[in-house]
């Protein structure tokens, strides 16, 4: 009897053990295992960062509504410019599959300040319902083949099922949402001054459709003093752009004329941060 409760405990610890591996995107009803000996080291937005301790290896996951190559480039090059990270591509991006699931890969040269030049591996995977899943890995030269190994072992225990959509939020959006950013600046010596604005508008219907535009105005007034002249100069820009809108867990995807785009959003104190910004209601 007390080596049957033995066995029992074990068994239990082990099939807790797996169940500590199987990490899962809420909402998009997406999962994968961890590789052995790496754990979740942090959530960045919809992104989950791995870690298996070394700084200079990394493997970022992350869902999104992909069904094309040119949708998964979008967002790649959004979460390499958010961590201040240059990346090249250094071939084109081939077809892979994995399981049941078709998709890319393409190798990229990337540099930023902590990890200098390095290596970056990306694996994206479409599902048949119009969600997918990127998973880029990270490392040094030397040790690249590694963890291009991990991130196809992570690939390949890749779960997808229909994604749940929050048609609550995307009625709660409904109205009319502003981000303004401006700023003024002078020189020394009365010597000249600046001054830009930006304005971004965006008006959801509450039934999925919205429309976005944005304006900018930048104004420098030069002077010299001593030379008794003044210049000045003015640049004004303006887009407009218009499509369809939806909402998985955290998670807002809008999909316009000019492309798709998955922002992480939330509501704080009324206003929506979207994208690093906040847009108040009108």
């Amino acid at each position: 009897m007390q080596k049957l409760i033995i066995m029992s405990l074990l068994f239990a610890k082990v099939i807790f053990a797996q169940s500590q591996t199987l990490e899962k995107f809420s909402g998009w009803n997406i999962s994968y295992q961890i590789p052995a000996g790496w754990r979740m080291q942090q959530t960045l937005g919809r992104t989950h960062m791995l870690s298996a301790g070394a700084p200079n290896q990394l493997i970022f996951v992350a869902p999104g509504m992909y069904t094309n190559v040119n949708e998964v480039q979008n967002d790649v090059t959004l979460f390499l410019q958010a961590q201040n990270t240059a990346g090249s591509l250094t071939e084109q991006p081939a077809s892979i599959k994995f399981g049941a699931y078709n998709g890319v890969a393409a190798t990229l040269l990337l540099q930023n300040q902590q990890m200098g030049m390095f290596k970056g591996k990306v694996i994206a995977l479409f599902s048949p319902h119009g969600t997918g899943v990127i998973i880029m890995a990270a490392a040094p030269n030397a040790q690249f083949a590694q963890i291009v190994n991990l991130a196809e072992q992570l690939a390949a225990s890749v779960k997808a099922q229909a994604p749940q959509f929050n048609r609550q939020a995307v009625a709660a959006l409904a109205g009319r949402w502003v981000y303004y950013g401006g700023r003024n600046s002078s020189s020394l010596a009365n010597s000249g001054s600046s001054s830009s604005s930006y304005q971004e508008t965006v008006v959801f219907d509450g039934r999925g459709n919205f429309r976005w535009n944005s304006s900018s105005h930048v104004s420098v007034d030069s002077r010299v003093t001593e030379g008794g002249y003044s210049t000045g100069a003015s640049n004004f820009g303006e887009n407009n752009d218009q499509g369809t809108y939806a909402v998985i867990g955290n998670s807002l995807i809008v999909k316009g004329s000019q492309g798709q785009r998955v922002y992480d959003f939330e509501w704080r104190n009324g206003a929506l941060i979207a994208g690093g910004r906040m847009y108040v209601r009108e």
